[in-house]
């Protein structure tokens, strides 16, 4: 159901993408870079509220009480939204300060504007996640997987009639964050869960764990998240439209992991965290080696197959109006280097998964964090010889090195953990 949910709204991604593909000029490079901050800054602070949390709420349930959990949910409902907000308003500073002094070129300014148009979507995604973990604890998946058609459906309908401007795509995507918090909120309401309350303020010493692992998993999101600044900044030196040309080859791969593994995790973290909370860690991990080797190896098959077609999808969906067959090459280029990451960012998202159940989301930070100096080290090396096409193989190696390392890390935890049960 989730993953059926997912691909729907993925399609929308997909239409929205279709949309919007008139070339590869100053204007959408604006926009993809005014849109990296807040989808960055909603990645890093905002989804990593829901493996942190999930685990807890449901370790409170099973060993405490609900009233415990909710309390938590409460409590974590309104920090998060403050500090989602004051995120937000030190960027406004920042990007007004520039609008302000007219620093930069026509494609700066630009993105400042449209940065201030989605800044909302910061609390936003904060209300949204703690709804939506909360939702999850409670084995209420569908409408959290649902909700993720409204953003890309307000963005085709904000562009259909008021016109293919980049301020109009920027309202469409805050309007479309707008419309998934709202029906969240619902979906929490019908649960008989308030959605704030005036007891929130009181932080209790329980609350302590998650806060641990959420900042655990902050800074491996900030990590992982920013590979996206070296390589976009990178794509940036090369030419103009390097940018969007980096953007629609590199849109495939995190369509797939939404659909299989991330669609699949969803549920799967309540559940591993059931094992983790009852001690079944030799169980737990059995399960995991034989997902994660089916999943891997059907998604090498989904790539293999996808490289092979890799040219005709990109003619087939881009190539028109001022997309021209240049364009249409080198996306696909691109798209043939960044399927090669797929078996690996499926693996990846899996053992993030057990780890989040597991409450060992530190070990993330300096795995993550040397992931990123590997792509750096090899966007450098390799956007020489194959210019964006490089950029997007140096995140596929990167990829395979992170996964060995993870693994590794996640086959140790599981020896230690069935020791000690022993």
């Amino acid at each position: 159901m989730v993953s059926g949910l997912t691909a729907v709204a993925k399609s929308g991604g997909v239409l929205k993408t279709v949309v919007i593909a008139r070339g590869t000029g100053t204007d959408l490079d604006a926009h993809l870079l005014a849109s990296l901050i807040p989808s960055l800054m909603a990645d890093v602070l905002c989804a990593a509220i829901v493996p942190a949390l999930v685990p807890r709420l449901i370790e409170l349930i099973e060993i405490k009480s609900t009233a415990a959990a909710m309390e938590l949910h409460n409590s974590t409902a309104l920090r998060s939204v403050v500090f989602a907000c004051s995120v937000a308003a030190a960027l406004a500073l920042a990007a007004g300060t520039m609008l302000a002094a007219q620093s930069g070129g026509r494609r700066t300014i630009l993105a400042c504007s449209l940065l201030l148009t989605m800044l909302p979507i910061l609390p936003l995604s904060a209300l949204s996640n703690v709804w939506r973990a909360t939702l999850n604890a409670n084995r209420r998946f569908t409408i959290a997987a649902a909700v993720a058609i409204f953003t890309p459906a307000a963005i085709v309908l904000t562009l259909i009639r008021a016109g293919r401007s980049v301020y109009w795509l920027a309202v469409g995507t805050t309007l479309g964050a707008l419309a998934e918090t709202v029906a969240l909120a619902l979906a929490v309401r019908r649960l008989k869960i308030p959605l704030f309350s005036p007891r929130s303020t009181r932080w209790q010493p329980e609350n302590e764990p998650p806060v641990r692992e959420y900042a655990s998993l902050a800074v491996t999101n900030f990590v992982l998240g920013g590979t996206l600044f070296p390589d976009q900044s990178m794509a940036a030196m090369l030419r103009f439209g390097a940018v969007s040309l980096l953007n629609y080859g590199t849109r495939l791969v995190p369509v797939l992991i939404a659909v299989g593994p991330e669609a699949s995790g969803i549920t799967l973290l309540p559940r591993l965290s059931h094992m983790m909370v009852r001690g079944g860690h030799s169980y737990a991990g059995a399960f995991l080696k034989r997902f994660l080797a089916a999943a891997m190896a059907g998604s090498a098959i989904v790539a293999g197959i996808l490289i092979w077609y890799s040219r005709p999808i990109v003619t087939f969906i881009y190539q028109r109006g001022a997309f021209a067959a240049a364009d249409a090459l080198a996306v696909a280029s691109v798209q043939s280097m960044s399927l090669l990451q797929l078996p690996f960012a499926v693996g990846i998202a899996l053992l993030n998964r057990f780890v989040a159940s597991a409450k060992v989301n530190r070990i993330l930070i300096p795995i993550s964090a040397s992931g990123l100096v590997l792509n750096a080290a090899l966007n450098l090396l390799l956007m020489r010889e194959f210019a964006v096409a490089g950029i997007a193989l140096a995140t596929a190696i990167a990829q395979a090195a992170v996964f060995a390392i993870l693994l590794a890390a996640v086959t140790r935890i599981l020896r230690r953990r069935e020791a000690l049960a022993c």
